[in-house]
């Protein structure tokens, strides 16, 4: 069978009667074309009958712009940035443009040709969701970022445009809840290769400080040799039986924390998991405390206390100030830009004031 021809703009002039500037301006909805809504639509279902489809890449040749943002997410399979995406997806969809995600590569050369391809033709701008492995530091010092950017969801230190929730007053809020119900023996549990994790660790001293609170070095659960390397086949199991025992180890001290903030989801739902399965009772015997309402945070028993990210508003913000800097409006501002977003306390079921036995 032969190949059937690409029906051309100037195959639908032909048949509708009309100049083929008239059909182009119709075909890409030039709202100042002064012409009739009849010639409008013969020239449209003119264009449906041949079965005329848009060359994008000779339209974005033409305007440079494809409707196409690409992000970039160190993790496709966790419970925390796949949530992140999917916001970004419902933002991109409300906005008429389209998102494709991939995932960063380790090595700066290879981040190098990645970025290349990436910042070709196909996309209009980048969204960077997290920084593990400092590849958002790589890109920089390879100055292979060529179009419009936003961090998002990184830690604060990451250079603007940055989006992403106020990791500070999360912290505070945590601290702030278990002290009003009465701890003052309370533990951080969190790790150190995930920047915004490491950050939380100092803003628990500093809010620890603030009301007065001494924060003891057998409390501080740093598990500094867990690496967060998703593609690693022993990942997944090395992610949750370390925050498990850390948390059996804390309750076993001579004088155990009676509360322990957990600087994310997974790694308190980890530690309740370890805790019950050794008898300890959440929250009659100690309360914990976790960062980001993950998904399963609601699906285990009991229900986790957690602190929220922002991720719709984060989505929304992050997507309109890309936007404004693709289509060139206030760019040397959103480029300085540094947004932190108020997160929100979410009381459920494991934490309550501290036994007096």
């Amino acid at each position: 069978m032969a190949k059937k021809s690409e029906v051309r703009i100037t195959d639908i002039a032909r048949k509708a009667g009309v100049s083929i500037t008239t059909v182009s301006r119709i075909l890409n909805q030039d709202t100042d074309l002064k012409i009739s809504d009849s010639t409008r639509e013969r020239v449209l279902e003119t264009a449906h009958e041949l079965g005329y489809q848009p060359n994008l890449f000779a339209a974005a040749l033409r305007s440079n712009r494809t409707g196409i943002i690409g992000a970039l997410t160190p993790n496709l399979g966790g419970t925390f940035l796949p949530v992140l995406t999917m916001e970004l997806q419902r933002a991109a969809r409300m906005r008429g443009v389209e998102l494709l995600i991939g995932t960063p590569e380790v090595d700066a050369r290879q981040i190098e040709g990645q970025l290349k391809k990436l910042q070709s033709l196909l996309f209009d701008g980048l969204l960077l969701l997290g920084d593990v492995l400092d590849y958002q530091a790589t890109m920089r010092k390879l100055q292979v970022l060529r179009k419009p950017y936003i961090s998002v969801c990184a830690n604060v230190d990451v250079p603007p445009p940055l989006v992403t929730m106020d990791d500070q007053r999360a912290t505070e809020l945590a601290v702030e809840y278990l002290h009003g119900l009465g701890h003052e023996r309370i533990a951080f549990l969190g790790g150190t290769h995930w920047h915004q994790e490491r950050y939380r660790a100092v803003y628990f001293h500093a809010a620890m400080r603030q009301r007065g609170l001494s924060v003891r070095d057998e409390y501080l659960a740093i598990m500094d040799h867990i690496h967060y390397m998703p593609f690693d086949p022993d990942f997944r199991q090395m992610w949750t039986t370390e925050p498990l025992r850390a948390a059996q180890n804390l309750m076993r001290l001579p004088e155990p924390p009676t509360a322990i903030l957990c600087a994310n989801d997974g790694f308190a739902i980890a530690a309740l998991k370890g805790l019950l399965s050794t008898g300890v009772r959440v929250p009659d015997q100690v309360s914990i405390i976790g960062c980001n309402d993950e998904l399963p945070s609601t699906l285990f028993h009991p229900e986790l206390t957690t602190v929220r990210q922002p991720l719709e508003a984060i989505a929304t913000t992050a997507f309109d100030l890309l936007l404004e800097m693709i289509e060139g409006r206030r760019s040397e501002a959103a480029t300085q830009a540094r947004i932190l977003l108020p997160p929100e306390l979410m009381i459920r079921e494991t934490c309550a004031p501290p036994s007096r036995g």
